[in-house]
C-alpha cells in the first residue's frame, strides 16, 4: 500500500528485475486524498478499481 497525494498517475506492470513495461494504464485522473486505488493484472491490461 502506498499513500500518496492527489494527482494524476501512470501505473504499471514490468518483468520481474527489469523496467520493461508489460501492461501500462496512463494518466489516471481519479485519485483523489483519501481513495483506495486497487490495481491488478487481467489477461492484457491493467485494471484499477477506485473506492473513493
Amino acid at each position: 500500500m502506498l499513500n500518496v497525494a492527489a494527482g494524476t498517475y501512470d501505473f504499471a506492470v514490468a518483468a520481474a528485475g527489469t523496467t520493461n513495461i508489460l501492461l501500462e494504464n496512463r494518466s489516471v485522473p481519479a485519485v483523489a486524498g483519501g481513495n483506495v486505488v486497487t490495481a491488478f493484472a487481467t489477461e492484457d491490461s491493467i485494471a484499477l478499481n477506485i473506492d473513493k
